[in-house]
């Protein structure tokens, strides 16, 4: 990683924050986990569809509980992709992102992914 050092001074060799220690160690401690080898497709957020240029319709829906639910996925051993609306929480490490922004689009990504998917998890396409 790169950014601001101990010293003062700005470049490579910042540690990484201790919150993404800890993902790691989870993905690299679960890749043996009962999920080894399953590919796992979440949906999450709420998308927004457009009225006109400026405005859109949405939901309040945050991306918590799909986060939440990618995160033990990966933990278990599992590949996991999230296909996701804007998001109030951040992607967790080690898990794929496939950011979309209306139901439409978030549909057809899930559809193209489908083939290599053994398990998903999200609301009524």
């Amino acid at each position: 990683m790169s950014g601001r050092l101990a010293s003062g001074a700005v470049g490579v060799g910042r540690m990484a924050e201790p919150p993404q220690i800890i993902d790691m160690a989870r993905k690299v401690l679960g890749r043996t986990g009962p999920l080894a080898g399953v590919h796992v497709v979440l949906t999450a957020g709420g998308t927004q569809e457009a009225l006109d240029p400026v405005r859109f319709l949405t939901n309040r829906s945050s991306g918590k509980m799909g986060m939440a639910l990618a995160t033990s996925a990966r933990d278990f051993g599992a590949d996991v992709t999230v296909i996701h609306s804007p998001l109030q929480v951040p992607v967790s490490f080690g898990v794929t992102s496939v950011p979309v922004r209306t139901a439409i689009e978030m549909r057809d990504a899930t559809f193209d992914i489908l083939p290599r998917t053994d398990v998903l998890i999200g609301a009524r396409l």
